[in-house]
């Protein structure tokens, strides 16, 4: 007759693996590490406030992370909070290992009218994004607008 003797088990995990998001400009430093097998890729799945994506690329750096620089402002141009989600190729199969989240802010923009000569001086500042064009809505007392 046969008897088991003993018996074991085991378990596969990808590690402890962190990602990082963090506001760089109009860019998102991105970063992630802590895997306990050396991943054969990574990337970077970059989810706006809209729910539109973009990918970047990983690069794998020599302590073992993989980062990437995402332009991911200028990419889709809205400002709110990103949702970032690192990717990483484990014994041949691909999958979410870890997800961050980062903030671009409009900044604390305040507005000023003065009224110089019977002409309207107009002010914006206080940007925290570079802003590509600025306008201003002027309304009269009856209400036009221009």
């Amino acid at each position: 007759s046969t008897r088991v003797m003993a018996n074991g088990s085991a378990s596969l995990s990808a590690g402890d693996v962190e990602a990082s998001a963090a506001v760089s400009g109009e860019s998102l430093e991105l970063s992630v590490s802590g895997w306990s097998a050396e991943p054969s890729n990574a990337s970077f799945e970059v989810v706006a406030p809209s729910g539109a994506s973009r990918w970047y690329q990983a690069e794998r750096q020599e302590d073992g992370s993989w980062t990437a620089e995402a332009p991911a402002f200028s990419d889709m141009g809205e400002v709110g909070s990103y949702r970032v989600r690192a990717w990483a190729t484990l014994g041949g199969f691909t999958s979410v290992t870890a997800t961050a989240s980062a903030e671009f802010s409009a900044g604390d923009i305040s507005a000023s009218a003065s009224i110089e000569d019977g002409s309207i001086a107009l002010s914006a500042s206080g940007w925290a994004l570079q802003a590509k064009n600025v306008s201003f809505e002027v309304r009269s007392p009856s209400g036009a607008s221009r």
